[in-house]
C-alpha cells in the first residue's frame, strides 16, 4: 500500500513540474479567435524526429498542451480555409522557428495568428457585358505545363468566386459550351484569349480576393469526337479519356466501347483507354490527334498492357540488390503528371503512351542514369524534377536500364548563430552542376538535430548549394541564389564537412 501511494505521489510530482506550451489561435485579419483550430506539437532532434502530439483549440480559442518534457518543439497550427501557421514563421510557407523548453516546469505562453487563403472571383458575360450562367471557369497554377488548381461555375447572373488558394501566380479560363449547332464559346483565358501565352497571370495573395477578373468568350466553332475502342468481346471496366493541354474533357462511353466528347476547341489531343478482358487481363490503347473538324468515326485499338522491365547496373562492376531500390511511375499527360505509384521494376504492365519513372535507391548508391532500350530509346535529356519520360509502344515491352554508382558522396556539417548551435533547423541542398545523372536530383531538405548538425548522403559527385534558414519551407533556385547559399564541391565516394551560419532575411 505504502509502494502505491509513493508511486502516485512521484506521478503527481512530475506532473506538476512537467512543461507546459499554451496560447491562443486568431484570426491575423479580424483578431478574432479560431474555435476549433488544430494544434500540433512536434518534438525536434535526431532520436524524437516526427513524434508529435495534437489537441484542438476551445471555442475561445485557446490551447493547452500539459505534461510537455524538456526540449525542443515546433509549433503549428491549422483551420479549414486558412493557410497552415507555425510559430515564428516570417513567411505564409516558412519552416517557422523552434521552441525551446530549458527545463520541466518551464512554461511557453504563444499566439498563432492564421491567415485566410485567398481567392478568384469575376464574371463570365457576352459582348455586351450580360453575364452567362452555367459556365464552368478553372483555376490554374501559372506553371510549366499550367496544373489544374480548382473549377467552378457561374451563378445565374453569370458570377463566380473561387477561394481557398495559396499565394502564387494564376491562370482563370473559361472552358466553353455550345451556343447552338453551327457555333459555340471557345475556351478563353482572363483576359479574353484563346491562347495561353496571351493569357495574364493573376497574384492571389493571403486575407484578399482579387476581384473583377471578368472574362469575355470568344464564339467560334467547336466540334465532335467520337468512335470506337476496339475491345475483345465481353471485355468490362471500359474507360476512355480524351485529354487536352488544360486537363480532361468530359464525355460519354458505353460499355461496347463507343465513346463520344461534345463541344471540343480545336487543338491537339490524347486519347487513352483501359478494359479488362473476360479472362482478368489488362488492355490498354493510346492516341494523339488534331481536332480541327468533327471527328466521329475514330477508333482505339486496345491490346495487352506493354510491361516495363527494368535492369539495374552499377557502373563498377558491384552486385546491385533490386529489391533495396524504389522504383515510382506516374502518367505524363499534355497537361500534367498523374498521380505517382510504385512498381515493380520486373514485368509491371502499364499502360501505352507516355509515362514517367524516377528510381529512389539506397543511401549508398546513386543513380548515374535512365534510359529505355532499343528502338523506343528515349532522346532527350533527363528533367530537372527527378522523373525520367519514357513512352510505352501499345502491345510491346519497354527494357529499361538504370545505372548506379556505390561511390556516393556525403555531406555533413553544424548550423550556427552568434556561435551557438542551431536546432531542428531546415537545411537545405540543391544541385548546380553534377557529373553525371544530371537534373536527376532535386533540393533535399533536412533538419539539424538537437547538437545543431545536418548530414546528407546518397549524393552525386558535383557541384552543390546548401544553406539554413528558418525563412524558407521549399526554396527555389532564384531564393538559393538570393540567400547567397554556401557552394560545396563533392568528389566520388568524398564526406565532406561544411558549417553554416543560419540565414535570415
Amino acid at each position: 500500500m505504502q509502494t502505491k501511494t509513493a508511486f502516485c505521489l512521484w506521478v503527481t510530482l512530475q506532473s506538476a513540474l512537467a512543461a507546459t506550451v499554451q496560447g491562443t489561435i486568431v484570426d491575423h485579419a479580424t483578431g478574432r479567435p479560431l474555435a476549433r483550430a488544430q494544434v500540433r506539437l512536434t518534438r525536434a532532434g535526431a532520436e524524437d524526429a516526427g513524434s508529435a502530439i495534437d489537441t484542438r483549440a476551445n471555442s475561445t480559442g485557446q490551447f493547452s498542451f500539459a505534461g510537455v518534457s524538456a526540449g525542443t518543439y515546433v509549433l503549428s497550427a491549422s483551420r479549414p480555409g486558412f493557410a497552415p501557421m507555425r510559430y515564428g514563421q516570417k513567411k505564409w510557407n516558412g519552416a517557422g522557428a523552434p521552441i525551446f523548453l530549458p527545463q520541466q516546469e518551464s512554461r511557453f505562453v504563444a499566439e498563432l495568428r492564421l491567415r485566410r487563403l485567398g481567392a478568384i472571383s469575376g464574371t463570365v458575360w457576352d459582348e455586351n457585358q450580360v453575364g452567362l450562367p452555367e459556365q464552368e471557369v478553372v483555376v490554374y497554377r501559372a506553371a510549366q505545363p499550367p496544373r489544374m488548381v480548382e473549377k467552378t461555375k457561374t451563378d445565374d447572373r453569370g458570377f463566380y468566386r473561387i477561394g481557398g488558394l495559396n499565394p502564387g501566380h494564376y491562370y482563370v479560363r473559361a472552358r466553353g459550351q455550345h451556343w447552338d449547332p453551327s457555333y459555340g464559346l471557345l475556351p478563353t483565358f482572363f483576359k479574353d484569349s484563346t491562347m495561353l501565352e496571351s493569357a495574364r497571370v493573376i497574384e492571389v495573395e493571403l486575407d484578399s480576393q482579387t476581384l473583377d477578373v471578368n472574362i469575355q468568350p470568344a464564339f467560334g466553332k467547336l466540334f465532335r469526337v467520337a468512335g470506337l475502342a476496339l475491345v475483345p468481346a465481353r471485355s468490362r471496366g471500359v474507360s476512355v479519356e480524351l485529354l487536352s493541354d488544360m486537363g480532361p474533357v468530359y464525355g460519354s462511353v458505353e460499355p461496347s466501347g463507343r465513346f463520344t466528347f461534345d463541344q471540343i476547341a480545336p487543338g491537339i489531343y490524347e486519347l487513352a483507354g483501359e478494359a479488362v478482358t473476360q479472362w482478368g487481363s489488362k488492355i490498354g490503347g493510346y492516341r494523339k490527334i488534331v481536332v480541327d473538324q468533327d471527328q466521329t468515326d475514330l477508333s482505339l485499338p486496345m491490346t495487352e498492357q506493354p510491361e516495363l522491365a527494368i535492369q539495374f547496373e552499377e557502373r563498377h562492376g558491384q552486385k546491385v540488390d533490386a529489391k533495396q531500390i524504389a522504383v515510382w511511375a506516374r502518367r505524363k499527360g499534355l497537361a500534367d503528371e498523374g498521380p505517382a505509384r510504385r512498381i515493380r521494376a520486373q514485368e509491371e504492365p502499364l499502360m501505352p503512351g507516355p509515362w514517367e519513372i524516377s528510381v529512389v535507391p539506397p543511401s549508398d548508391l546513386y543513380l548515374v542514369s535512365i534510359s529505355a532500350i532499343g528502338r523506343s530509346a528515349a532522346s532527350s535529356p533527363p528533367p530537372a524534377n527527378g522523373w525520367q519520360e519514357l513512352f510505352l509502344p501499345t502491345g510491346e515491352p519497354l527494357g529499361v536500364r538504370v545505372i548506379l554508382s556505390a561511390r556516393a558522396a556525403m555531406l555533413h556539417g553544424k548550423v550556427i548563430t552568434s556561435n551557438q548551435p542551431v536546432i531542428g533547423a531546415p537545411v537545405f541542398l540543391e544541385p548546380v552542376a553534377l557529373e553525371s545523372g544530371t537534373g536527376l536530383v532535386a533540393i533535399r531538405r533536412a533538419l539539424t538535430d538537437a547538437e545543431g548538425r545536418y548530414r546528407f548522403t546518397g549524393l552525386t559527385p558535383g557541384r552543390y548549394r546548401v544553406l539554413s534558414s528558418f525563412d524558407l519551407e521549399q526554396p527555389t533556385s532564384t531564393e538559393m541564389e538570393n540567400a547567397r547559399a554556401t557552394e560545396v564541391s563533392l568528389k566520388e565516394a568524398a564526406d565532406a564537412g561544411q558549417d553554416l551560419e543560419l540565414f535570415a532575411k
